[in-house]
Parts: C-alpha cells; sequence; structure tokens
C-alpha cells in the first residue's frame, strides 16, 4: 500500500509576485472572430482586435496553488503588438469585464461580472509598425471571500473606438499575484 504523502508551506515569504498565466482566446462561435495574421514576416500568427466594438478577447486564468489565497491581483495586463505605427495622441480604447468563479458556483451571467472601466491607450507617436508593448487593464483587484485553489478569472476585453485605425495583436495577457508557498496537492484548499 502507497502511502500519500505532501509538503505544505504556507508562510508568507513576504509578498513575491509573480505572473498568473491563462489562456487568451477569441470568441469561439457566433459573428464575431478575430482576424488572424503573422507579425510582420515572422510566420507567428497572432490573433488582431479591430477597431471596433465588436472584436474582443477572453482570458482564463486558473489561480496556482502557490497563490496567496484571498490576497490582490496586483494588476491584470495584456501584452501587445501594433500592425501599424500610431501617431502621436492617437488612442486604442477598451471596455473590461471581470468575473471570479469557483468549484461548486454557477458561472454569471456578463451582466453579473464587474465592469472595470472604459481605459484607454494613448500613444506616444514613437511607436514602429510591430511594436511590442504592455499596457495594463486593471489595478487591485480584490479576490473572492474564502478563495480556494480552485478559483478562477475570467476577462473579456472589447475594443472600442479609438483614434488608432490600425489592428491590435494580443500576444498575450496575465495578472500577477502574491506567491507565498509551493502548492498543494488538494483542489481548493490544504486539506482533504
Amino acid at each position: 500500500m502507497t502511502t500519500r504523502k505532501h509538503v505544505v508551506f504556507n508562510d508568507d515569504i513576504g509578498g513575491a509576485f509573480d505572473d498568473m498565466l491563462g489562456e487568451v482566446r477569441s470568441s469561439i462561435t457566433g459573428a464575431t472572430a478575430w482576424n488572424t495574421a503573422q507579425i510582420s514576416d515572422t510566420g507567428f500568427l497572432l490573433g488582431w482586435l479591430r477597431n471596433n466594438s465588436i472584436d474582443y478577447f477572453q482570458l482564463k486564468i486558473q489561480c496556482p496553488h502557490r497563490r496567496k489565497r484571498e490576497s490582490i491581483l496586483a494588476d491584470i495586463h495584456v501584452h501587445y503588438c501594433l500592425s501599424s505605427a500610431p501617431s502621436a495622441g492617437q488612442t486604442a480604447i477598451f471596455d473590461v469585464y471581470y468575473t471570479w468563479i469557483e468549484p461548486g458556483v454557477a458561472v454569471p451571467a456578463l451582466t453579473n461580472w464587474v465592469r472595470y472601466a472604459t481605459k484607454t491607450l494613448t500613444f506616444a507617436g514613437t511607436e514602429p509598425q510591430w511594436y511590442y508593448g504592455i499596457f495594463d487593464f486593471d489595478e487591485n483587484i480584490a479576490a473572492p471571500d474564502g478563495e480556494g485553489y480552485g478559483c478562477m478569472l475570467l476577462l473579456k476585453v472589447t475594443r472600442g473606438n479609438g483614434t488608432y485605425t490600425g489592428e491590435f495583436g494580443v500576444l498575450d495577457a496575465d495578472a500577477h499575484s502574491i506567491m507565498c508557498q509551493l502548492g498543494s496537492i488538494y483542489p481548493v484548499s490544504d486539506v482533504e
């Protein structure tokens, strides 16, 4: 008979932030699908959001077991690439929605998600074509009370009508969170 062994470290290590990586995707069904094209002549394909209020991307993150439960997310941000060089003062506009879900609870309808704000990215005009940048959508996001390890963050970002008419390529998106332990073998807490 095999004995199940585990080690859990719950000591706070002073607030070491790290990426919480997830899965980025466009709409999967329906009339909206992002434009897929390569970056420059690299052959590396990206999803590109056009300058309208229809294109969006989704981010799904399962909180890692190293995460300090019930701690804030320092930020949620997108890593992006531009299809053309913007002029000084041009803008890309985004509507940002997010929700937390936990095992055993129904996923809420979008009307019950947090609509953070309309966020505006203003370009300096020094960004070249194929520019790689990082843009924060939200900061200091509170976790749900009683958060377990199986908790997930869902994010939906829609591109609105800004003055930058080029396409906005989504390389990746992630959130920064406090990591304070090595993990747990159990799905929602430190105990069975």
